[in-house]
């Protein structure tokens, strides 16, 4: 059986943590997850690349709602809601409590 989330919450401006089934905690930043976004018109492609996090730095929630037992929906102060994240996706995704990096930190891969 794959963990699933016991609890939602905000700690910090910016932050969702998920407590999960397995016991495990995971933080994750709205400009991450805004950035990320599943969803088909969010998929970058030749014509239009993927926007970075730092396009969504003031980024907060709006709306979270719980799609069958698989997804959440959430949705972003930016008004942006058709992105659907898997249990599966969160639980890979995400960071310890207390260490999601700022935007200026991640890796940055070029080619």
């Amino acid at each position: 059986m794959h963990a699933v989330p016991l609890n939602v919450r905000i700690p910090e401006p910016g932050i969702l943590a998920i407590r999960w089934s397995d016991g495990s905690e995971r933080w994750y930043g709205l400009d991450e997850l805004r950035a990320d976004c599943p969803c088909a018109p969010c998929q970058p492609s030749t014509e239009k690349p993927r926007m970075g996090r730092t396009a969504f730095h003031s980024i907060a929630l709006r709306g979270l709602e719980e799609v069958g037992n698989y997804a959440l929906k959430l949705e972003f102060t930016d008004g942006h809601s058709t992105g659907i994240y898997t249990f599966e996706r969160l639980r890979a995704a995400g960071h310890p409590p207390g260490a999601v990096p700022p935007p200026d930190l991640l890796p940055r891969f070029e080619v």
